[in-house]
């Protein structure tokens, strides 16, 4: 997956992971799909954003079953997205209220990330496992 700057998961995420994929022929553990001195460049951006604000989410259980829970001290309008380690997005919904609740009983067994960005335009990235 190609993520933009425009994608809610790269937009002021301070914790945006990222993985190079070769395409072609070459599966095995030989051949020249290598990268040698790579260099990534961004700016800092100054943030007035408190640890406390960036914590305000609560995910439980760790590891999931069928039902993740989220909780929060906000009952503001949030963006809830879901992405495997693959990139794929799992889920995707706009949620609102201090409690909200996510089916995930179709989801693969795996690592997931969680990011909830506020109204302010923060955002919480956090990794669940779903068993």
């Amino acid at each position: 997956k190609t993520v933009s700057i425009n994608d809610p998961l790269a937009q002021n995420n301070r914790k945006l992971v990222f993985r190079i994929q070769t395409l072609g022929r070459n599966h095995t553990t030989g051949g020249n799909n290598r990268f040698d001195n790579v260099t990534l460049e961004g700016d800092m951006l100054a943030s007035s954003v408190t640890e406390t604000e960036y914590s305000k989410f609560n995910l439980y259980p760790n590891p999931v079953v069928n039902q993740l829970e989220i909780t929060s001290n906000s009952n503001d309008e949030v963006l809830v997205i879901i992405v495997n380690t693959l990139g794929q997005t799992a889920f995707t919904r706009t949620e609102k209220g201090d409690h909200i609740s996510i089916n995930t009983a179709n989801f693969s067994k795996g690592l997931y990330y969680i990011s909830i960005r506020d109204v302010n335009g923060n955002v919480n990235t956090q990794k669940f496992i779903k068993l």
